[in-house]
């Protein structure tokens, strides 16, 4: 025990342990209000100039990148932005390589990586076909899952 624990535990002629501990709490609070209080700095207005700067890769390409064994086997197609109206990326990955990554560096595990281009002309309307009841089937089996949880994120205006 310390000197100022005796003290407390003194009780004063006149006063009661009660008053004592009053009045001990009420020099507390006085003390801290003297002190300056730090304004809390949120993550976002720390990390903000250090993206601000950072060039992202927004290059549409047509790709499909497969692994086979020891090497990546990856085709491109040139890609024409005017007429194309859709671009679809979808990524396959064995969950035994990818649990134990942060979900920044998963692309480097993946099995077969496709980014795909859909235009309105008659030759992709059958691809656009097929990803759509590919997305519709994932669909009816979350939407049939009795402990689905539904939440909303509005989009923020640009």
């Amino acid at each position: 025990m310390t000197e100022s624990d005796n003290n407390y535990n003194e009780v004063k002629p006149g006063t009661t342990k009660k008053q004592n501990k009053t009045k001990r709490d009420l020099k507390l609070k006085k003390n801290m209000c003297k002190t300056k209080v730090k304004k809390n700095i949120s993550y976002l207005d720390r990390i903000g100039p250090l993206i601000k700067d950072v060039k992202v890769n927004n290059e549409l390409i047509n790709s499909m990148m497969v692994k086979q064994s020891d090497e990546i086997v990856n085709i491109k197609l040139p890609f024409d932005n005017e007429v194309c109206s859709d671009y679809w990326t979808i990524n396959h990955y064995k969950i035994k390589n990818i649990q134990n990554l942060i979900a920044t560096d998963r692309w480097k595990e993946a099995e077969c990586s496709v980014k795909v281009s859909i235009t309105d002309l008659a030759k992709d309307q059958g691809l656009a076909n097929d990803l759509s009841n590919i997305i519709q089937t994932i669909f009816t089996r979350f939407m049939s899952n009795p402990n689905k949880k539904i939440g909303c994120i509005k989009k923020s205006k640009s």
